[in-house]
């Protein structure tokens, strides 16, 4: 049985996807939206058009490096899905620049110059540097840089795939927080410390980013066992810390404003009493975001444990498949051989029919109809309606004289001349002699009609004459396969009229008729011609 090896059904496809052509086209839509974006922003800070930076008055504005930065990414967005893998690299590698560069300024207070590069800011909001992007962008941009850059790559191996997954992922989960932001009044969701504040705007884009990256490469991690991406975990664990952080953040906000209420109210008498509740409410805050964690963690982990047990029903199933089909197989191919096994004994069964009768037909015309072999016991002839006496056992010790004594008294009802009853009398001890010989003992009976017909049958339970030797031993003068003279069956045939054989493994039955009168010798009425038919 073959075992199960999990892959990624895309490790051969290129990167334009056709197998995929829906989400290709909301893909390449976003892509196009987020460069018009990047556009309508420049664009904005030449003509000196306020809505255009900021949307709503009092929001943070999108740096002119950020609009263009999302005008490269969304133009390398699209020549990657569009296959043109080193165009995209190029494009990728000056976002990185631009993220990098932006992270470098912030991380060591170092001003490189490359914020008012193109263009003077002319507008002070939030805290200075007015005119550099937000520290979070900055981090956003090197994430969509180096997620684009392994989107790019010639084929979608699973580590392609991952990549610009759990990035996009995470750019998300942090554009998602900077919204949230906005809508809850949290600054501290798009604003950390004193550092320029990212623009709603730009969040928005962030997260439309990152549901590219993730949509582009979900249907080429989905493993074939479970039928999910590789990464479902990942994804799960962003949206648990994602809502975890939001719900935070109300908290925060809504706590921030009972306390500035409390304080404005005039009851600065129980300040101490205040500040201790203010304490108590923060321990509160801390314990709950430990707790969105916790639930996320174990979220997480019971994801990935329904994964794996998808993963190995699904391998399951499929070796229970293939051991039905190969059952189904090893049944037909038994079948197949069967009916070989079957038809090839057909055929050595007429053959040995065939052989038979070929037997039989010359040993009948060779001793003119004297010798029948017959094959099975509705072949033998009827038996005499009169038995003389009982049935003669037949052994070294004696017998032989009993069954003398039984064909005279058959043979006398008869009224058989001498020269018949010795002839019968020669074939019958001859018969009870080759059961004595061949096969130690045997049993004989004598019967007739009563007027002109004697009958002697003699059965032993031998293991009977050989096929290959039957010829021999019947026609053969002196052969003999048990050491005697090996005149029997020639002597009877010799002296009996008619002498039928049926001979096998279980023994040999012999039977031997003789008339008052012999048989005519005139050659068109001997038995051969009748056993040739």
């Amino acid at each position: 049985m073959a075992t199960d090896t999990i892959t990624a059904p895309s490790e051969t496809l290129p990167l334009n996807w056709p197998s995929n052509p829906p989400a290709t086209v909301l893909a390449r839509v976003a892509s196009a939206l987020v460069a018009l974006l990047g556009a309508t922003v420049l664009i904005s800070w030449h003509a000196h058009y306020l809505p255009g930076l900021r949307i709503v008055p009092g929001f943070a504005v999108m740096a002119y490096n950020a609009a263009a930065a999302f005008l490269i990414l969304g133009i390398g967005l699209l020549l990657a899905l569009s296959g043109r893998g080193a165009a995209s690299r190029v494009a990728a590698a000056l976002v990185g620049l631009i993220g990098g560069l932006t992270l470098f300024e912030w991380l060591t207070s170092v001003d490189l110059r490359i914020d008012e590069l193109f263009l003077k800011c002319y507008i002070n909001s939030g805290s200075p540097p007015y005119a550099r992007m937000a520290f979070v962008a900055s981090i956003c941009f090197i994430l969509c840089a180096v997620a684009l850059a392994k989107l790019s790559e010639k084929r979608a191996t699973q580590g392609a795939c991952r990549t610009p997954a759990a990035l996009g992922g995470l750019v998300v989960v942090l554009g998602i927080i900077g919204v949230s932001g906005y809508v809850t009044g949290a600054a501290a969701a798009y604003r950390y410390g004193s550092l320029t504040q990212m623009a709603l705007h730009t969040a928005v884009a962030f997260i439309v980013l990152g549901l590219v990256f993730i949509t582009t490469v979900w249907r080429e991690s989905i493993e074939e066992a479970t039928g999910w991406p590789t990464w479902i975990p990942l994804m799960v664990g962003y949206a648990g810390i994602t809502v975890t952080v939001v719900i935070w953040q109300t908290l925060v906000v809504h706590q921030s404003a009972l306390n500035a209420s409390l304080y404005h109210d005039g009851q600065s008498s129980a300040h101490l009493s205040m500040a201790a509740a203010v304490w108590t409410e923060r321990l509160v805050l801390a314990e709950e975001l430990a707790s969105g964690v916790a639930a996320t963690i174990l979220l997480v982990i019971c994801t990935r444990l329904v994964q794996s047990y998808r993963r190995q029903a699904r391998i399951r199933e499929r070796a229970e498949n293939e051991l039905r089909l190969a059952q189904s197989v090893l049944e037909d191919r038994v079948a197949e051989r069967t009916a070989e096994l079957a038809k090839a004994h057909d055929e050595v069964q007429l053959s040995i029919s065939r052989m038979q009768a070929f037997v039989t037909d010359v040993l009948g015309s060779v001793t003119s109809g004297r010798l029948r072999i017959v094959y099975c016991p509705s072949e033998m002839p009827p038996l005499r309606h009169h038995r003389i006496g009982q049935p003669i056992d037949l052994s070294r010790e004696g017998g032989l004289s009993e069954l003398r004594d039984a064909v005279r008294n058959a043979a006398h009802m008869c009224h058989f001349p001498d020269e018949r009853l010795w002839d019968l009398l020669t074939a019958a001890g001859e018969a009870g002699m080759n059961a004595i010989v061949h096969a130690t003992c045997g049993v004989a009976e004598v019967r007739t009609d009563c007027a002109s017909v004697v009958q002697v049958i003699v059965r032993d339970h031998g293991t009977g004459i050989d096929m290959k030797d039957l010829p021999r031993a019947t026609l053969e003068r002196g052969y003999t396969t048990a050491g005697t003279l090996g005149h029997g069956i020639k002597m009877m045939l010799q002296t009996a009229d008619c002498t039928w054989l049926l001979t096998g493994e279980t023994g040999t039955t012999v039977i031997i008729e003789q008339s008052v009168a012999p048989a005519s010798e005139n050659w068109m009425s001997v038995g051969w011609l009748d056993v040739a038919v």
